[in-house]
Formats: C-alpha cells, structure tokens, sequence
C-alpha cells in the first residue's frame, strides 16, 4: 500500500469509527454531519468525500450506474434537510434505487425514510446498505409500483428520474406520459404543507398549488435540486448563493 493509499485508508477508518462511536452516545438522529467530522479531526467537505463511499458498498456489478442513476451522495446531502425539516417527517422515495438518498438521509437527519423501487434486487442492496450504516431501524424499502403506494402517509417526496429515464441526453418524449400524468394527479392531490423535492424533474410539470421555494443548480452534476410545497402560494422562491454548487 502507498503512503498515500494508507493516508486514504486511516482517514476513512476514523470517520468511520467516529460516526460509530457518536451514534452510540448520542443517537444516530442527534449525530450531525459537523458532529462526525469534528470527532474525526477532519473537514467536513472530507467527511463527504469518504463517508459517501456508499457506492463502495454496492456490489461491482451494479457500481457502474450509481452515479448516474441514483442520487449523488453530495446532492443527498442537500437534499436531506429540504425533506426533513422535523424529526416526525415521513419521506418517501421514488425510485430508490440502491437507497443512497434515504441512507443519507437517516445518517443525517431524523425522520422516517422510505424507499420504493420496482427492481426487487435493487430492494435488498438498499436494505443492507442501510443496516451496515447503522440506520436500519429509521430506512424502510418496499419493492413494488410507486403509483399503488398511499402518498397520503408521507410528508415529503423525493422525484429523481424515477422512470428511468436516459441523464446524458434527457428527452421527455421518453417519458411514459400515463405515469406522469398519474404522478401529476397525484401531486395534486397530497395535503397542504407536502414537500416535493425533485432533482431532474420527473418527466412533467408541478402542479399550479406547488410554490417553489429553493432552487440550486448543482453544477458539478449538471442537474437542478428544487423544493416545493404544496398550498405554499405567495412565497418566493430561495435561490442558492454562488459558490455552493
């Protein structure tokens, strides 16, 4: 091993054992990002770095579309606290994938956080991922259709791709205008104060009773992170500041 290669490799295990060790003090939902990074004796853009390894825990053969099919570790990060503003929030969301934006979540906010995703084998990488990090008890994933699953029982969507559509060369005739029209109606339909964070849209148009109130163009991935929320009429949306993406 390199000298550089062990630097890598000590960093990882003090995050590592730091992330441990405050969970078992304080709880998995008191342990903040800023928490870990301080015990570890590290930044925390360093703490991103590694701790967000989570595509080191998936299986070779699926690691290939990680990043650009299923959430950014970084732009989960972000996404996190636009989701979960309280420690009851119930998250769903659509398309999981692999579980990296509910596992983020868990590891960095409270909440409950659930995962659907219509690949069975995707499910239970999702769920393994979860329980090695600790965050088992606070990540659910279900393996079926996101259309027959209640939305009403959730208080916040996450939308990122979930008809698989092609990142590199977006085009929204490829999108199944059936399911988008049922998201669509869907939407519509959830109570005031639901959040719907979407990254990538969804293939269609929020409906007029969603006010935007973040956007921020991650332009290290090239995609658009927004929140809305529903009944939320006369508030301007936030843009973020220069120099975050």
């Amino acid at each position: 091993m390199t000298r550089r290669a062990s630097a890598v490799a000590q960093t990882r295990r003090r995050i590592v054992d730091a992330t441990l060790e405050l969970h078992g003090e304080q709880g998995i939902g008191a342990t903040s990002w800023d928490d870990i990074a301080a015990r570890a004796g590290v930044g925390v853009g360093t703490v991103y770095r590694h701790f967000p390894s989570l595509d080191e825990l998936v299986p070779a053969e699926l690691r290939h579309l990680s990043s650009t099919h299923w959430t950014p570790i970084d732009i989960a990060a972000r996404a996190a606290p636009l989701l979960c503003p309280h420690p009851e929030t119930r998250v769903l969301d659509i398309g999981a994938g692999v579980g990296k934006l509910c596992t983020v979540g868990a590891l960095s906010e409270m909440g409950t956080w659930c995962g659907v995703e219509q690949h069975e084998s995707l499910v239970r990488v999702a769920s393994r991922i979860a329980r090695q990090l600790g965050v088992g008890q606070r990540t659910a994933f279900v393996h079926g259709n996101a259309l027959r699953v209640d939305w009403h029982e959730f208080d916040a969507l996450y939308l990122y791709n979930p008809f698989e559509q092609p990142i590199a060369t977006p085009d929204p005739s490829a999108c199944d205008n059936a399911q988008v029209a049922c998201v669509c109606e869907r939407l519509a339909g959830l109570s005031r104060g639901t959040r719907v964070v979407t990254l990538h849209g969804f293939g269609g148009p929020m409906p007029p009773s969603y006010a935007l109130v973040y956007h921020e163009h991650v332009a290290a991935h090239g995609l658009d992170l927004a929140l809305w929320v529903q009944g939320s009429t006369g508030r301007a949306h936030r843009q973020a500041k220069p120099g975050v993406h």
